[in-house]
């Protein structure tokens, strides 16, 4: 039998998912380029919350790696994060 506080934390844990579902939805129609791993220029700067030209800065710095495809430059969203990760301050 569950007790008064475990049905709370399920119905608790109901509505957030439910939250999160809507919330991820509507991620997805507005910026379905989110679920891809290459992210073009634009698509990193607001990943990253960062200017295009910013993002072309720290590219020509090295501070992020690319994938480059012909004249084609994209940024891996996993390299994306570990720069988020690197530069994180405790």
């Amino acid at each position: 039998m569950q007790s008064d506080s475990q049905k709370l934390i399920a119905v608790l844990a109901a509505k957030v998912a439910e939250k999160l579902e809507r919330r991820l939805q509507e991620l997805i129609q507005n910026e379905p380029w989110v679920l891809t791993r290459l992210l073009n220029v634009a698509q990193a700067s607001r990943y990253l919350g960062r200017s295009k030209g910013a993002i072309r800065h720290l590219i020509a710095r090295r501070a992020l790696p690319v994938v480059r495809v012909g004249k084609r430059v994209q940024l891996d969203r996993f390299e994306l994060d570990a720069f988020i990760e690197k530069h994180r301050s405790s």
